[in-house]
């Protein structure tokens, strides 16, 4: 059956409220098979041609780590085999048959070639190899050779063996590093900027398999398992539940550490209503009987609540940062989509601010004004301090709040310092050492630091007080 455009979806996992589904599209000769999770890219007839694309993205910014089976048919001069492609085209995109299997067309691009037919004029080895190319070329002898073609199986043997073989592909975002596995062993291993050399800086790029034959062919399958792209991290709202992803172990036997908010620690997809944002190990055999450790952090948010921000009154020349905590969501100032945060300078009017994330959302409009903040303390000539609960304290009128550096020393007539604080709440009792003060005249002297406008202003004050008993 011959599918030009068929969307295949395949569950990956699931929470109460929301059902995330890998959703394919095959295109050309390609089309499903009975096989769950497999797509046939050519039959074995001349001249098909058939692409398998995965419809979301991949963010080449983060790692990927992908496993899949590739089955090339069982002649041994078949032709001509599968690419796993890297494109900006569509989900919808073909190439050119024959000797380019279906990447040939594509531009930019990167593909990784499991070629098992010898093209000597393009710079095939005889053994079935894998290369790895960009921009729809199959030149090795080219420009657009990323990396030289190397046999698939150390041995030279034979891919179109009738065989499924398992390939992995994984890319190191931090490193800039791009591997390929066949059967267990690496083939490929390169260190190249895809983001910048190949995709101009773009991030976001189509994944998925082309195939082709030509005057010989063979039947080319993909085998896409469900946990094909297995999640570093997922995100929930308070009170769901969502489903873990391990990749598949060759014994069946999984661990997950901590075993908090699991129904089940020991399988390959735990339901997890994680109360708190967690970050999960799982322990397991890959289908190479390596030991594995993966990592998943469930992410666990509220619903926006703006209850906490009230009017702002500003000095002149006061800077001031509205802060918010939606690290999942997206927040706009006045209508504007902006970050979490939001900077306020000689702002004056309303501010309507509107959070938003997958969880709900929240609106508040506050006041904001502002005020000349220029302070003029004043400090009373007499005090009493006889504890009858009035005038019983000598200090500044009016104390500033956008002051700093604050000094005030008191002095008796002989000199002599009774009385020193940095706080400018820290009042004086009439005492020194501990002992009342006789009454009399003393002098004082106070100095600070004054923020406005921007600016800051060295102040000092000098007068006499009366203690008076």
């Amino acid at each position: 059956m011959n599918l030009k455009h068929i969307s295949i979806y395949i569950l990956l996992f699931f929470s109460i409220q929301k059902s995330y589904s890998q959703n394919y599209f095959v295109n050309g000769d390609a089309s499903v098979t009975s096989v769950d999770g497999c797509y046939q890219l050519t039959s074995s007839s001349n001249w098909e041609l058939g692409s398998v694309w995965y419809a979301n993205k991949l963010d080449l910014s983060k790692s990927f780590d992908l496993e899949f089976e590739l089955y090339f048919g069982d002649k041994d001069n078949g032709a001509d085999g599968i690419v796993f492609v890297l494109q900006t085209a569509g989900n919808n995109a073909l190439g050119l048959p024959g000797g380019g299997l279906g990447f040939e067309g594509f531009s930019p691009s990167l593909g990784i070639e499991f070629d098992d037919w010898n093209n000597q004029d393009l710079g095939d080895i005889p053994a079935d190899h894998i290369a790895i190319l960009k921009n729809g070329s199959v030149n090795h002898n080219g420009t657009d050779a990323i990396s030289a073609p190397v046999a698939a199986i150390e041995s030279n043997g034979n891919i179109e063996d009738g065989q499924n073989h398992l390939v992995r592909i994984t890319w190191n975002a931090q490193l800039s590093l791009l591997e390929v596995w066949f059967d267990c062993k690496i083939r490929q291993s390169i260190t190249t900027d895809i983001i910048d050399s190949i995709f101009d800086g773009k991030t976001s790029v189509f994944w998925g398999f082309t195939s082709s034959t030509g005057g010989a062919n063979n039947t080319h399958i993909a085998c896409l398992s469900d946990n094909i792209y297995v999640s570093d991290s997922l995100f929930i709202c308070a009170g769901q539940e969502i489903q873990l992803n391990s990749r598949k172990s060759s014994n069946e036997q999984y661990t997950w550490d901590p075993n908090v908010f699991l129904d089940d620690n020991s399988i390959q997809n735990p339901v997890c209503d994680a109360l708190e944002t967690t970050t999960y190990h799982v322990s397991y055999l890959d289908q190479c009987n390596q030991k594995q450790v993966d990592t998943v952090v469930v992410n666990v948010s509220d619903r926006p609540t703006l209850d906490s921000i009230n009017d702002i009154e500003l000095c002149i020349g006061e800077a001031f940062s509205i802060e918010l905590n939606n690290p999942f969501g997206e927040v706009f100032w006045n209508d504007i989509p902006g970050l979490d945060s939001y900077e306020l300078f000689d702002y004056n009017g309303s501010l309507e601010i509107r959070s938003y994330n997958d969880c709900g959302s929240d609106s508040i409009t506050i006041e904001i004004s502002t005020v000349d903040c220029k302070c003029a303390m004043w400090f009373p000539n007499v005090f009493t301090p006889d504890n009858d609960g009035i005038n019983d304290y000598f200090g500044p009128v009016d104390g500033c709040n956008n002051l700093s550096d604050y000094v005030l020393k008191i002095y008796n007539r002989w000199g002599e310092k009774v009385f020193e604080t940095n706080e400018i709440a820290n009042f004086w009792d009439g005492k020194s050492r501990g002992m009342g003060s006789p009454h009399g005249v003393y002098f004082w002297v106070a100095s600070w630091n004054l923020s406005s406008d921007n600016k800051t202003e060295d102040t000092i004050q000098n007068g006499l007080i009366e203690l008076l008993r």
